[in-house]
């Protein structure tokens, strides 16, 4: 991926734990609903939230694929556009997972003070129970 024509993408987002939850019923459950499910993970439900995905627009020249890692108040998208095969997913599979490890470390040992501190107290919680839940929905 490092000598793609195409860049790839890496944002990092910062909210409330509930406000990751809700991001991943979205980007999982309607906005990439249709693309191809390449490799998942899921903490257990008495873990930390955590949710790690590859995921496969189309294989070919000129295609998309993402790595998605949700963990407690964070979430990594690292997108990729360019020539989608199974080396650039095999790359990507390696990368999003040693990022989804390394998000924990960094969350714990710094991000989860922003994400629990005063910046989002007083922001509405918002849910969305019509959203398909990605955990069950196959």
């Amino acid at each position: 991926m490092r000598n793609s024509p195409v860049p790839t993408d890496v944002v990092v987002t910062i909210e409330r734990k509930d406000e990751i939850e809700l991001r991943y019923q979205i980007t999982v459950g309607t906005d990439l609903s249709g693309w191809e499910l390449i490799k998942t993970e899921s903490s257990n439900s008495d873990s930390p939230f955590q949710r790690i995905y590859v995921l496969v627009q189309a294989r070919g020249e000129g295609k998309q694929m993402r790595g998605l890692s949700f963990y407690e108040g964070s979430f990594v998208e690292i997108d990729y556009g360019g020539l989608v095969d199974n080396n650039t997913i095999n790359n990507l599979v390696n990368v999003t997972w040693d990022v989804a490890h390394r998000q924990v470390e960094v969350y714990n040992d710094y991000l989860k003070s922003i994400s629990e501190g005063p910046l989002f107290k007083n922001d509405p919680v918002l849910t969305r129970p019509d959203l398909p839940n990605p955990d069950t929905t196959p």
